[in-house]
């Protein structure tokens, strides 16, 4: 990851003008632990154009790393609402939603996450958020359908699998988690804890 890092500083160094290469190098840094320098460079990025997307993106998750959740909101609100593509919106959504859902406001993250899924419904991350926050509000038939969609997408995904079985078992429909439970340890047999 430092050579990486290197090599985008390098990028950028070579093209100050190449936004990408920046936004790059600055994600780069927040992941090698320094995520103060990160939001500095993100801040300079964002200097040259403030609506560029991905680094409005990656400042916000840094300023959420950072324990600034206001200023992430904030940032967030500027991408959603700003001239950002589909995607880069959906990304937002889902990022608010994940900072509505650690400071407890559930209802609001639910909101966000069905945002995100309207605006760019192949968000495995954003399916199995809100699917989790549906289980929680004993909302299991509904925790499950979106569990299936994230199966759809990621079918090897674990969390799914096992979330799917749990909200099915909740919402009494053994059978099927029953089934749900065995499909997974099908795809992951290491799973299996080891019988003495």
């Amino acid at each position: 990851m430092e050579e990486a890092a290197r090599h985008l500083e390098l990028a950028h160094r070579h093209d100050p003008a190449d936004l990408v290469a920046h936004t790059e190098w600055a994600t780069a840094l927040s992941r090698l632990g320094e995520p103060e320098r990160a939001a500095v460079e993100l801040g300079k990025v964002l200097d040259q154009d403030p609506t560029f997307g991905r680094a409005l993106l990656n400042l916000a998750t840094v300023q959420a790393q950072l324990g600034r959740s206001a200023a992430a909101e904030a940032t967030l609100r500027e991408l959603i609402d700003g001239d950002s593509n589909a995607e880069e919106r959906a990304a937002g959504h889902y990022r608010l939603g994940r900072i509505q859902e650690e400071r407890g406001d559930l209802a609001r993250a639910v909101e966000s996450y069905r945002t995100a899924l309207g605006l760019a419904d192949d968000l495995v991350d954003a399916h199995v958020a809100l699917a989790g926050l549906l289980a929680r509000g004993e909302r299991f038939v509904e925790a499950a359908a979106s569990f299936d969609r994230a199966l759809e997408l990621a079918p090897d995904d674990r969390s799914s699998h096992y979330g799917r079985a749990l909200a099915l078992m909740l919402g009494e429909r053994y059978a099927e988690a029953r089934r749900s439970l065995e499909e997974s340890v099908e795809r992951h047999p290491e799973d299996l804890p080891l019988v003495h």
